[in-house]
């Protein structure tokens, strides 16, 4: 029996035997995941007369199968910023999904986890859902989206993922915070030279120390006594 052109051993990540032998006339296999398989069969009759027949197999699973088609989003991604993220899924396997929940991962981190009740997706149809993402740091980030059903086996939602990278801008709000600190440095240095240019904080030092000259204060013009009131008035 050969698998994708390789044989294959009893044991294997693609299929595992459940019944048969790999050299019996008959062989029964399950198939591990949901690739398509050629199997590659030899037929060899009494007269020793071989043949060998090829069979593309595609896997059907009796069950929802959603896959993520798309993922869409209008302007950019900035930092702290809240965005609407909307996500095309569509159910390609056998059964209906009455309810599914739409996971977003943003650089392997789960960063939405959300549950779509009493929304069944039919066998074939679509839907587009919405979520909403606030980015928390600037960056390259990869975003990944899947989706899981209570009647989908789990390992289909990874098959059925959207993977995409977005850039994430600085947040806005840095800008006045930056710009608000320069200015509030510039004024304080501003009135600290002004202060020193109009002699307002003359310097010295003492010691090893930077102290401030404290201007004296003008002393009081004396109060001429009665007695030298009196000649100068008799002088004139």
């Amino acid at each position: 029996m050969n698998i994708n052109s390789t044989a294959d051993k009893q044991s294997s990540s693609t299929y595992m035997i459940v019944g048969g032998n790999v050299n019996g006339s008959w062989l029964s296999v399950k198939f591990l995941n949901l690739s398509s398989v050629i199997v590659s069969l030899k037929i060899t009759n009494p007269s020793n007369v071989s043949a060998y027949k090829n069979q593309t197999v595609h896997m059907v699973v009796q069950s929802a199968r959603l896959v993520v088609q798309n993922i869409y989003y209008t302007g950019s991604f900035q930092a702290g910023i809240s965005k609407t993220i909307h996500i095309n899924i569509k159910n390609i396997g056998t059964q209906a999904a009455n309810n599914f929940t739409v996971y977003l991962i943003a650089s392997g981190s789960v960063v939405v986890n959300q549950a779509f009740t009493n929304q069944a997706l039919a066998v074939n149809g679509t839907d587009n859902v919405s979520v909403t993402w606030t980015p928390s740091t600037a960056g390259t980030v990869s975003l990944v989206a899947n989706v899981s059903a209570p009647n989908q086996p789990g390992f289909v939602s990874n098959i059925g993922e959207y993977s995409t990278t977005v850039n994430v801008a600085s947040s806005p709000y840095n800008v006045p915070i930056i710009i608000g600190s320069v200015i509030a440095i510039i004024v304080v240095i501003g009135l600290i030279y002004y202060r020193v240019s109009a002699g307002k904080f003359p310097m010295t030092k003492k010691g090893d120390k930077t102290t401030a000259i404290t201007p004296a204060k003008p002393a009081n013009p004396a109060t001429p006594k009665k007695e030298d009131v009196k000649k100068d008035q008799n002088k004139k």
